[in-house]
């Protein structure tokens, strides 16, 4: 397993840029806001990197952080249209397998996969086909 190494600052900022090897292939590279997905399944998220933790959860145990930062990081490919909506269920499963390899119990991990299952679609919906392309640059002071 590897580690992550962060901070908390308002959001979680990574520390040192991160890679992992994950079963979800596609036909061209990803790279986009401070991650980037290959084609050959390695996903890297680099130093910098901002994310909320575990989202709707009270405790962000160490048990919960790298897979947290992971799946926002393919929820934000997914959200902003750089993934298809179909991946999101093997994203869920790899937030699941990932929180047991960090240590969490199976039946916590079985009650947050369930939750995330449930309430996910909201958080990718909400926010589906802005493909980052259309998002409001804000500028200040205003130009």
């Amino acid at each position: 397993m590897k580690n992550i190494s962060y901070i908390k600052r308002g959001p979680y900022q990574l520390m040192v840029s991160f890679s992992i090897y994950i079963n979800i292939l596609i036909d061209k590279d990803i790279n986009y806001r401070g991650a980037s997905l290959s084609s050959t399944g390695t996903l890297t998220i680099y130093e910098g990197f901002l994310w909320d933790g575990p989202t709707g959860y009270p405790f962000h145990d160490n048990d919960f952080m790298r897979p947290s930062l992971i799946h926002d990081a393919l929820y934000l490919f997914i959200r902003d249209g750089y993934l298809s909506i179909n991946n999101r269920k093997e994203a869920d499963l790899l937030f699941y397998k990932l929180c047991l390899e960090d240590g969490m119990n199976k039946w916590k991990a079985m009650f947050i996969y369930f939750l995330i299952r449930i309430v996910g679609g909201y958080a990718i919906e909400n926010d589906a086909g802005r493909n980052g392309h259309d998002l409001d640059v804000m500028y200040s002071p205003p130009i």
